[in-house]
Order: structure tokens, then C-alpha cells, then sequence
């Protein structure tokens, strides 16, 4: 994603609300609302190497996206287009969990997966990525804000917090 500066100016950083999925979504789509282009170039290939953390914990990762995609339709979309759309993808998940095995999907856990995403496409139940973030800063005595690895603020705090 590369931005100019002016476009951040205009519309501000990322939304934090958003702890690790929608975020850029969100950002693009307000950059479009105050007349900025936004582009993409199929040509340019970036690879995103799953983070082992997240991919050991796979139930959190699905809640903490449901929970930013919730957060995404509710912000741009109204309460009525936001419960539509959740339940309509809900229902895509459900469908492709109970048609699992006659789709031949012998994948170990495919179903299982579905059903994951259709109960947190319809409400998100159980902690997700960053309750398990909390719970470590508080475990390791780190202050809620402060990045696990460097102990320092959030870049948010740091520009916003006069020294």
C-alpha cells in the first residue's frame, strides 16, 4: 500500500478499532470518499507469509476477522445492510460446511472451518487476536498500547502525546 502524505493528512492513519483485518479496506475506502484515486496494479505480485503465531491459533484469527469485518459494515453501511450482509455470508459458510463431504472435501477440518465462519459471520463468540495481545502485555508487564516486542507506544500515542 503506498500512500502520499497529503491522502494521510486528509483522511488520517489507520483506523485502531481495527486490531489485524479491514484496516486497509477501511482506509482505501475513505481515501475514495474525499476524492482521492485509489489503484491497484494486477501485474505486481506481493507475497504475505501467514504469521506462525496467528496460524497456530486458527479460532482466534476467525474471530478477530469476523469481528473487523462486522466493524467494517457497520462503519460504512447501514445497521440494516450490515446485518444483510452478515447473514448472507453466514449462510455461504454454512452451506459449504454441510455440503462438505458431498463436495468431496476431504481436506481434515474443512467443515469444521465452515461452521467457525458461519457462527462468527453471524456473531462473533469467544476472543480473538487481540485479547490474546492484551493478555500478554499484561503477562509480560507491558502497559495496554505498547507494542509486545519493543515495549514502546503506539505510533498513534507517540504523535498525539505532547513530551
Amino acid at each position: 500500500l503506498l500512500l502520499r502524505r497529503e491522502a494521510l493528512d486528509e483522511v488520517g492513519l489507520f483506523d485502531e478499532e481495527f486490531f489485524l483485518y479491514s484496516e486497509e479496506t477501511d482506509l482505501c475506502r475513505r481515501l475514495r470518499r474525499a476524492g482521492w484515486a485509489v489503484r491497484t496494479f494486477p501485474a505486481v505480485t506481493v507475497v504475505h507469509h501467514e504469521s506462525q503465531f496467528s496460524a497456530a491459533i486458527p479460532e482466534r484469527r476467525v474471530n478477530e476477522m469476523w469481528r473487523s469485518r462486522h466493524r467494517y459494515w457497520r462503519k460504512h453501511h447501514s445497521a440494516l445492510g450490515a446485518r444483510v450482509a452478515a447473514l448472507c455470508t453466514g449462510a455461504q459458510y454454512a452451506l459449504r460446511a454441510a455440503l462438505a463431504p458431498a463436495l468431496r472435501r476431504d481436506v481434515p477440518g474443512f467443515a469444521a472451518r465452515m461452521r467457525l465462519h458461519a457462527r462468527d459471520a453471524w456473531r462473533v463468540a469467544g476472543p480473538g487476536l487481540r485479547e490474546l495481545a492484551e493478555e500478554w502485555n499484561r503477562s509480560h508487564g507491558r502497559a495496554a498500547g505498547t507494542c509486545g516486542v519493543t515495549g514502546r507506544r503506539s505510533p498513534a500515542e507517540r504523535w498525539e502525546t505532547p513530551r
